[in-house]
This record gives C-alpha cells, sequence and structure tokens, in this order.
C-alpha cells in the first residue's frame, strides 16, 4: 500500500508496456492498456519521462509549472519534513495564472515581498513580509501609505509641533514623562517649549522627566541641509549615559529633527530662553590646567595603590567609584602606574562595569588634555564615559576623575 500520509490523483503515461517504476508510491501498481498504462501515485506528484527508455521520476508539488499548488502550506503538508524554503508555483495568486511565489517553509507562508506579489509601491515603499499577510511603508523622506501613494517630504513644512512648556529646559521632572513612544519623523520645537534643542549638557530632572537629552554637536546652517546629529541622556554623573542618532535641518525659521525612539524614561528637551549657564562644558567636568615649570595637580594628588583596583584582579566585590572626587588621583603601588587603554574584560578590578582610557597615554609636552574613560557593560567597551582630564608628569601620569554611577570602577595596570 502507498503511505497513509498522503492522498492520491492518476496520471496517464503512454507506454507500451509496463515497466518498473521508482515511483512515489510504496508499491506503484500499472494496468495494462492498449496505448497507455495508468498508475497511482502520492498527490503531488508527477510521472515525467526522462529519456527514449521511459526511465520515471517523481516531480513534488508545486516544483514545475505543469503541477501547481494552490498555496504553500499544500506544499508543505505534501512533503513533510522534506519541504525546502524556495520558490513553487502557485495557481490561486491570479485567476487562470500559474505563478511563481516564494514559500517560508517553516511557517507555510507566501513571502509576497520576495515574490513580487505584494501591492507596494515600486521605488518609494518598501516591503515588509508578516505571517499570512505583508506591509508597506513609504521610504525615508516619503509620505503615505505605501500602497496608493508616497510623497516626498519637505521637513520644513510638513512636521510635528512640540509646544508644551513641560518641556522646557528651565521645568523641573514632574510630571515624568517619557518619549518612548515618539513615532519617528520630523518635529519643530514651538512656543512654550522654546525653538531648539539644547547643545550643553542640562541637568537632571528636568523638562517634565527625570533623564532629560540635549543635542551633542552645533546646529546646522542653512546650506547644509539635512545633518546627522546625537542626543545624549543625562542620567547619574554621566552627561552621555546613552545616546540616540536623529538628522536635525535648519529651515531658518525653525529647526525641525527627525529623533530615532529613546530607551527607558526619558524625554527629549528644548533650549530655554535662558542664556547657557557658565562654567558648564559638554561632559559636564571641569578643566584644570596651571602654569609653571611642575604643575600643581603632578604634586597634589591622590593615591589609589590597593590591588584590588588592578585590571587583572578578578575577584568580584561589587567596588564603586561613586563617591570618588572630582580630583586628581594617581595609580600607584599595588593598583599599577596607569589607566588601561585597551577594552578591559567586565568581572575585574573588583567591579561589574571596568573603566579604561579610551586613546593612547599623551607626551609631557602637551600638559592638560581631554580624554574619555569608557566603561565596560555587556557586549559594549563604552557602554557609557565620562570625559576627564589627563596629565604626564614625566614618569607618572595624572588623572582628574570624577564619581562613576554604580556598579563601575576606574581600572588600574603596570
Amino acid at each position: 500500500m502507498a503511505k497513509n500520509s498522503h492522498s492520491y490523483h492518476a496520471v496517464v503515461i503512454f507506454l507500451t508496456c509496463c515497466v518498473s517504476l521508482q515511483a512515489c508510491a510504496d508499491d506503484l501498481k500499472c494496468i495494462h492498456g492498449t496505448y497507455a498504462e495508468y498508475g497511482t501515485m502520492l498527490r503531488g506528484h508527477v510521472f515525467q519521462e526522462h529519456n527514449a527508455a521511459n526511465i520515471l521520476a517523481c516531480i513534488p508539488l508545486g516544483s514545475i509549472q505543469e503541477v501547481p499548488a494552490a498555496s504553500c502550506l499544500e506544499i508543505k503538508a505534501s512533503e513533510g519534513t522534506s519541504a525546502v524554503s524556495g520558490n513553487y508555483w502557485l495557481d490561486s495568486i491570479k485567476p487562470g495564472q500559474v505563478t511563481l511565489v516564494t514559500c517560508d517553509m517553516r511557517t507555510g507562508d507566501l513571502d509576497e515581498c520576495a515574490s513580487g506579489t505584494h501591492n507596494c509601491i515600486n521605488g518609494t515603499a518598501d516591503c515588509t513580509n508578516t505571517v499570512g499577510s505583508y506591509k508597506c511603508s513609504c521610504k525615508s523622506g516619503h509620505h503615505g501609505d505605501g500602497r496608493n501613494h508616497c510623497v516626498l517630504v519637505d521637513e520644513c513644512k510638513n512636521y510635528q509641533i512640540l509646544s508644551s512648556a513641560d518641556r522646557k529646559v528651565t521645568h523641573g521632572s514632574w510630571p515624568r514623562l517619557c518619549d518612548k513612544n515618539l513615532e519617528p519623523g520630523w518635529f519643530r520645537f514651538l512656543g512654550a517649549a522654546g525653538v531648539k534643542m539644547p547643545t550643553w549638557c542640562i541637568p537632571r530632572n528636568r523638562c517634565g522627566t527625570d533623564i532629560p537629552g540635549w543635542l551633542n554637536g552645533t546646529h546646522p546652517e542653512i546650506y547644509e541641509g539635512i545633518v546627522k546629529r546625537q542626543v545624549h541622556f543625562h542620567w547619574g554623573l554621566s552627561c552621555r549615559y546613552w545616546s540616540v542618532d536623529i538628522q536635525v535641518r535648519n529651515c531658518s525659521g525653525g529647526r525641525p529633527i527627525s529623533p530615532s525612539l529613546p530607551v527607558g524614561d526619558d524625554s527629549y528637551l528644548n533650549l530655554s530662553s535662558q542664556k547657557r549657564p557658565t562654567g558648564r562644558n559638554l561632559g559636564g567636568n571641569r578643566s584644570v590646567r596651571r602654569s609653571g615649570t611642575t604643575s600643581r595637580e603632578c604634586r597634589n594628588y591622590q593615591h589609589k595603590e590597593k590591588a584590588d583596583r588592578k585590571v587583572k584582579y578578578r575577584p568580584y566585590h561589587r567596588l564603586c567609584d561613586g563617591t570618588l572626587g572630582p580630583g586628581w588621583f594617581r595609580f600607584h603601588g599595588d593598583a599599577g602606574r596607569k589607566m588601561p587603554t585597551w577594552c578591559t574584560p567586565t568581572y575585574r578590578c573588583g567591579s561589574l562595569r571596568t573603566g579604561c582610557l579610551n586613546s593612547a597615554h599623551h607626551q609631557k609636552h602637551e600638559g592638560n588634555v581631554t580624554r574619555q574613560a569608557c566603561f565596560r557593560y555587556g557586549y559594549s567597551c563604552c557602554r557609557f564615559f565620562h570625559n576627564i582630564q589627563v596629565r604626564n608628569c614625566g614618569g607618572y601620569y595624572m588623572y582628574y576623575l570624577t564619581a562613576s554611577i554604580c556598579i563601575a570602577r576606574y581600572c588600574g595596570t603596570d
């Protein structure tokens, strides 16, 4: 008997005698006739002649135009575990026509996007396959439903307005609003919210949220068109705890921005009408420079000399620099003599997140330089960072450090 998991159909092959057939069923039977032989076989297969000797083979359902399937699911059911994702012929897409489509045999779904059987507008819309259907969306710079129209967007004329007073930098943290559901698009700050985003590290608990965002870089000129920028979010003691990429355009009368979705309980904010506070820099750290043959920081500093601060130290004690400084520090003794300049592993230096210098140490004649102290977390070597000052004092290095978030620690090495 044939396999019970399949249905059957009959085909006609023109032979003068019954030949031994290696076909789809376990016990294919030939019924003799004058001009034809009839064979029963598995549903979804057809016999095909390969040479004059009438050696016959099985053709899977949907693999040739002559044997189209009704759906990808029918092919998956017919072939079972041997079904392979790829191109197949279906007769159900267009009435009276056989169409070559792409089937995903993991789900039995028709991939309309890969098959080209979707109704998305070619050239200006993207097709995204879903189980049982697909979605159309206009490409970046266009607006519409993706199926009927996608028109070019003039971001200086087509934008949404952010005008709430609680977005302004002078507003406190209440009512703890969040932009995590903000849809991608062009926005303009206007009215009580101000006219543009701030370009300095603004304090926490402002703009109606806990973690406010600011623009890292200057606003572009009109002739520059659309430029890419980053918005940094201030959390803990880090002005750049995390970042998102955005686009900015100078429209003369206003500067629409195109933000990506931020992460967590935070809010974009706008520049207040106040002047920029004095004494602030982008990193939120103080720069110390001294004149003279021997700088003051090379003579007045604190030591970091414990062995558990060294990058080779493996025991995990949940140590943290959350109450450190600010001030000048020197790595010394068992802690090593300088900060490492490579990506340090996690769970070293007695802490979870390990801090290293994100560039080489400089020469003595360069004086005080600004560097980044990067902290490793997960797979990111610089999940967050602090801007610090470094001084080459000739034979040893001084670091002007500020407190880190917990659990994180500045590491030392030889």
